[in-house]
């Protein structure tokens, strides 16, 4: 029965083309199509109103401001460092098409894929596994309903990426060249998002013991570990004191995030046991593989990977940060942690090569989406799209109309009206005929029958809660909207 399964170098050669060509159309067709979700739910929006500069409930058809005004909105409006939001910022002043918009953090998609790519080439793991990994990342349960959200994340994961390729540079040569690109790769990655900063400091003490004992002169160990840790440390004192303090002066988790300080037997749930278990697999494959033991990078990643964990438990304990290692609020433990699962699996199989074996660790793969995610929705290519498109292109006789826009879906429905998919439909008739409600003003659910003088009504939520272990961008948009019935 194995003799099925046996292939000649000639068929081999042709299954790994085949298998390269059709996994770099299927990323490529999944990642266009994903562009063309013209919605921006709530974050998204904050995050386009903040890059103008503009606050998310300003007066309609406000003007651009500058990059002073832009740190101002991410300090009032965002809780993120606000490097994405400085580069939305340049980016959008060549379109303000939704598709263009989607289109920046699919780049950094993309070239977190291709750092990935280079990475585990210089780790000498096969063909296979590199594009293997490239599936997981693009249909996985976490980084792929990130791919081309208007938000810090897709910018998380290039920085990653980077910062990981820079820091196997330094391990193999410790030069001026070298530790720049490390520096300024963690810079990137910390300006991203907070989570980026625990991943990047985790990185830090391991290079700088790695430059201590080299082979270096004293004086240019010194010159370089001082380097790294002034200019790294003066970056996260520009970042608090220019964006943390004002966002969150307490420095505690806002409510909606589940920490193991308001969730106590969150380390207890069915998927955190499951990473804590894939992630003492980990650790107990590399004791035994002595190829593991003589590698310096891996050995980083894993030790990296463990502070990391320890680190975001230990914050999560006292309410700061979340810990949700199989979530996108966690890239610096999900990240981590797939490269070193395909690390040691392509090791432990590099001698087989029949088909049946890669079978099963596709469908060994889907299992893990499905236990991870819980959510068979993010297997799927299509984008979800909000009903408050549909509904608004489809009404007619649109000047006879009068909307009421509540609460938290006016950002949503400014930039649709405003720069976006419904721009042409309203010019004629937006601003005049809508009301926008912020959220100092938001109706409560029981009072929308009140509100007879609108014709329309898209209601909003004063409350936004996300579960961000098992995450689910269906629920965040799925909210109701009410047509008055004539």
């Amino acid at each position: 029965m194995l003799k099925l399964f046996n292939f000649n170098m000639e068929t081999k050669s042709f299954a790994i083309i085949g298998l390269k060509v059709s996994t770099s159309i299927i990323i490529f067709a999944t990642l266009f199509h994903r562009l063309l979700n013209p919605y921006l739910w709530l974050d998204e929006s904050v995050q386009f109103w903040v890059s103008q500069g503009l606050s998310p409930f300003a007066a309609p058809n406000s003007y651009r401001n500058g990059v002073g005004m832009v740190l101002e909105q991410n300090r009032l409006n965002n809780l993120d460092p606000g490097g994405f939001s400085l580069i939305l910022h340049y980016w959008v002043s060549m379109s303000t098409d939704y598709r263009w918009l989607r289109f920046l953090p699919t780049i950094f998609f993309f070239g977190g894929l291709l750092t990935f790519f280079k990475l585990l080439k210089k780790l000498k793991v096969g063909g296979f596994w590199i594009y293997f990994t490239a599936i997981i990342f693009v249909f996985g349960p976490s980084v792929s309903l990130k791919t081309s959200e208007v938000r810090a994340y897709s910018m998380e994961f290039f920085g990653i990426g980077l910062t990981l390729l820079a820091a196997h540079s330094v391990l193999r040569s410790a030069n001026t060249k070298n530790l720049l690109f490390f520096l300024f790769s963690g810079i990137f990655t910390m300006t991203s998002r907070y989570d980026g900063i625990i991943f990047y400091l985790s990185l830090l003490p391991f290079i700088i013991i790695h430059i201590s004992n080299g082979n270096l002169h004293f004086t240019k160990k010194l010159i370089y570990n001082s380097i790294l840790t002034i200019f790294s440390f003066s970056a996260i004192a520009v970042i608090y004191f220019n964006q943390t303090v004002y966002q969150n002066s307490s420095l505690k988790a806002p409510g909606y995030l589940r920490t193991i300080s308001n969730n106590p037997t969150l380390i207890f749930e069915k998927i955190s046991l499951g990473y804590l278990l894939i992630l003492s697999s980990i650790i107990y494959a590399a004791k035994k593989q002595k190829e593991w033991q003589s590698s310096e990078f891996k050995k980083l990643i894993l030790r990296s990977l463990i502070v990391s964990n320890l680190v975001l438990v230990i914050l999560s304990t006292l309410g700061k940060l979340p810990w949700a290692p199989l979530s996108p609020q966690n890239f610096s433990l999900y990240v981590p942690t797939i490269l070193l699962m395909i690390i040691l699996t392509s090791r432990n199989l590099l001698e087989v090569e029949r088909l049946k074996v890669r079978v099963l660790i596709f469908f060994a793969a889907m299992m893990f989406f499905v236990f991870t995610s819980q959510h068979f929705h993010t297997l799927k290519v299509l984008p979800v799209l909000d009903p408050y498109v549909n509904v608004l292109r489809n009404v007619e006789k649109v000047e006879s109309k009068s909307f009421l826009v509540d609460c938290t879906e006016v950002p949503s429905i400014r930039y649709l009206i405003e720069f976006g998919a419904l721009h042409q439909k309203f010019a004629g008739t937006y601003p005049k005929n809508f009301e926008l409600r912020g959220s100092n003003t938001c109706s409560e659910n029981r009072a929308f029958n009140a509100n007879l003088d609108f014709e329309i009504v898209i209601p909003g939520s004063r409350i936004i809660s996300y579960d961000l272990v098992n995450y689910n961008s269906l629920t965040e948009n799925q909210r109701l909207w009410i047509s008055k019935v004539n």
